[in-house]
């Protein structure tokens, strides 16, 4: 039987390195389509957000005894203000179309949208690059949709996992810098689905 730290070694060699996956799912936004079917107003999905996993986070830091289980309910795993990170993601990719194509952004619950902007988060979360080191993880989906047509003029899946880096922190860093590390590891590891998203998928480089 394998011991947990060699698990954790296992693991940490499957999480290194960024990446995109699902690439039989990725549609680059059809522009021709969507300059044809000339739309006005867009909005975004406002479905529940969802929790972060924290599973990986709280297996791996048991191995850390009272350290990691004492910053595990000091977070909350689930909250102390840590936001899904699809929240932000959808506001900044709905301005960008809003900029690029002249489309009036309009409420969640609107029935007059003519496109809707789904981004979703499919799982995020803390896990171990090796012992005793940790990283940010995000993965999402979006899909841009003609309310009108119910065309899918995007659609793409993103996974951002974290690099086994030496400056990755250690239990100790994480205990020491509580919810506010937890918070910046996040938004880096969502930022690069965000930057994947508007410039592989949309084509939004400005």
């Amino acid at each position: 039987m394998r011991s947990p730290t060699t698990w954790l070694l296992v693991l940490s060699g499957v999480l290194a390195g960024f990446g995109c996956v699902h690439a039989r799912d990725f549609i680059p936004l059809n522009r021709a389509a969507l300059r044809a079917s000339k739309p006005a107003r867009i909005k975004v999905t406002n479905p529940p957000p969802a929790n972060f996993d924290g599973e990986a986070f709280k297996n791996s830091f048991l191995l850390g005894g009272l350290i990691g289980m004492g910053l595990s309910h000091a977070i909350g795993v689930s909250g102390d203000g840590i936001n899904d990170p699809a929240l932000k993601i959808r506001f900044e990719l709905v301005l960008a179309l809003a900029k690029r194509f002249d489309l009036q952004v309009v409420e969640a619950g609107a029935t007059d949208a003519h496109l809707v902007l789904d981004v979703r988060t499919l799982d995020w979360g803390i896990v171990p690059t090796r012992f005793e080191h940790y990283g940010a993880k995000y993965s999402g989906i979006l899909r841009l949709i003609d309310l009108r047509t119910n065309q899918v003029l995007a659609q793409s899946t993103c996974s951002g996992n974290p690099i086994d880096e030496p400056d990755n922190p250690t239990l100790e860093a994480m205990e020491h810098g509580g919810a506010a590390l937890l918070k910046a590891m996040l938004t880096e590891a969502a930022r690069y689905c965000l930057e994947d998203f508007r410039k592989r998928t949309l084509g939004l480089y400005q």
